[in-house]
């Protein structure tokens, strides 16, 4: 990771850890604690930076549904 990537804040990071590894790797072979660690941003701030990740992680932990699953 580029220091100027780093000064622009967790979601800068993120996002640009997340598209090396993704393009490195895989989408699939690419977890969130890989781009945390990758990007060196805290572990809550995947949350707070993505709301939707707690929400989804939430509707998934309570329904039984697989990462990606419609509900179908």
């Amino acid at each position: 990771m580029i220091a100027a990537e780093r000064r622009d804040g967790p979601r800068a990071a993120m996002i640009a850890g997340a598209i090396a590894l993704m393009s490195e790797r895989s989408v699939a072979a690419t977890s969130f604690r890989d781009v945390l660690e990758n990007s060196g941003a805290p572990r809550g701030s995947i949350y707070t930076t993505f709301p939707a990740v707690r929400r989804n992680s939430s509707k998934r932990r309570r329904t039984g549904q697989p990462p990606g699953s419609s509900g179908r």
